[in-house]
């Protein structure tokens, strides 16, 4: 056997490896969260993010989707903090289209912050 062989026999062990820590992972989260009614929230702050905020947040909202079995999180609570730019109506318009965010302003947090 020579040296690109081994090289290459060590990646696939390192690869499965890794696939199987990232399946056991992925068993004990679903076992942990099935059937219980998870009261988790994504909490995500944005500041004058226009040009990458739909793609992070249509990234999360996907793996939340396709994760819902499993998933704990109930729902994603995006909060602006003063965005000078389009970032604060994008994510309105995503909240519309995914019913599980919710969008608020720095000042609307502050305030439900203050109050507990």
């Amino acid at each position: 056997m020579g040296i690109a062989a081994i090289v290459v026999f060590c990646i696939f062990a390192f690869y499965g490896l890794y696939q199987m820590i990232k399946d056991v992972m992925a068993w004990r989260k679903k076992k942990d969260c099935a059937g219980i009614d998870c009261a988790a929230h994504l909490a995500v702050t944005v500041k004058d993010q226009e040009d990458t905020v739909e793609g992070v947040v249509r990234s999360l909202a996907w793996n939340m989707m396709s994760e819902h079995e499993s998933c704990c999180v109930r729902d994603m609570i995006i909060i602006d903090m003063g965005s000078g730019d389009g970032t604060l109506e994008i994510v309105k318009k995503l909240a519309e289209e995914y019913k599980f965010i919710k969008v608020m302003t720095r000042e609307e947090y502050v305030e439900i912050i203050s109050a507990t």
